[in-house]
């Protein structure tokens, strides 16, 4: 801590807020956790995170990888267009494993709050949402993740994603995710970003 030294403090937590830091701090606590004079800092929180795709590169060609590595992302709607075929191989069973590999990983780390994007399209349909969701509730209290609705594909663009996107939410998903610029026309873009309001409104949920 700034203008602290060298000096090991204690932290005093109560329903999840600092309420003290000093030494030998009086009163009990339910929980005492001894961080034998390390850093103690907020936890890391990952807030774009395909976690639906984990673990799904072996599957990419070198064509979509060099798309997607291209300076400044200039080939970015390319690469996404070349790497849709991965999905086609990804299974509700698979991503669970997948995702909770990486949701286990990430709480040893720290990274306890991840804002985690599940495609919604004609190909993956909503078995990412599927997914990510059994793996949000397995982790809750461990890591807290949020499951986003992503049309990754657009929706003007992919006929019947919107009705995949209701699906979602009515799923369980926690918010709704848009990707405007992958359309085909701005007038396209603009109906995108209109659905995603309105039907975040609709659920009350994030965007």
């Amino acid at each position: 801590m700034r203008g602290q030294g060298d000096k090991l403090s204690d932290i005093a937590i109560s329903n999840g807020r600092i309420t003290a830091i000093g030494g030998g701090i009086a009163g009990s606590a339910v929980d005492t956790v001894n961080a034998e004079g390390n850093l103690v800092t907020e936890s890391f929180v990952n807030t774009h995170l395909h976690l639906c795709k984990v673990w799904s590169l072996e599957k990419m060609d070198e064509l979509a990888m060099g798309a997607y590595h291209g300076e400044g992302m200039g080939k970015a709607m390319s690469a996404i267009e070349l790497a849709r075929h991965v999905k086609r191989d990804l299974t509700l069973d698979g991503m669970i494993e997948n995702a909770r590999k990486a949701a286990a990983l990430a709480a040893l780390h720290g990274n306890l709050h991840i804002r985690a994007l599940a495609d919604v399209d004609s190909i993956a349909g909503v078995e990412g949402v599927k997914a990510l969701i059994a793996v949000r509730d397995e982790f809750r209290g461990i890591v807290d993740i949020q499951v986003v609705a992503f049309p990754q594909d657009g929706i003007a663009k992919d006929p019947g994603t919107d009705a995949l996107m209701r699906q979602a939410m009515e799923l369980g998903a926690d918010v709704v995710g848009g990707i405007p610029w992958i359309e085909f026309s701005d007038r396209d873009a603009a109906a995108h970003i209109s659905f995603c309001f309105d039907l975040a409104q609709q659920f009350d949920k994030d965007i």
